[in-house]
């Protein structure tokens, strides 16, 4: 599934604009959270998203206790979701 978004992304597909408001008031709310914002600038955080898009990668992201309380609060703001779990 993930291949099949990736190729998507590659190829010009855009998610339809929410129109109201409300992912626009999430963006904001996770810039302003200088925890989050941290998690997400950090190079060792995004290499282990693209590792749980892999085969069996989630469950070794997860598996990793410094690198599992990271994705579990990017996981509980919105940041990130599991699809197909």
């Amino acid at each position: 599934m993930m291949r099949e978004m990736r190729e998507r992304l590659a190829n010009g597909y855009r998610p339809p604009p929410d129109d109201s408001g409300a992912e626009k008031e999430q963006v904001e709310k996770i810039l302003g959270d200088t925890a989050l914002r941290d998690i997400l600038m950090d190079p060792a955080v995004q290499a282990a998203l693209q590792e749980a898009g892999r085969p069996g990668g989630l469950g070794r992201v997860m598996g990793n206790p410094d690198m599992a309380p990271k994705i579990k609060m990017l996981i509980d703001a919105g940041c990130v979701r599991l699809e197909g779990a």
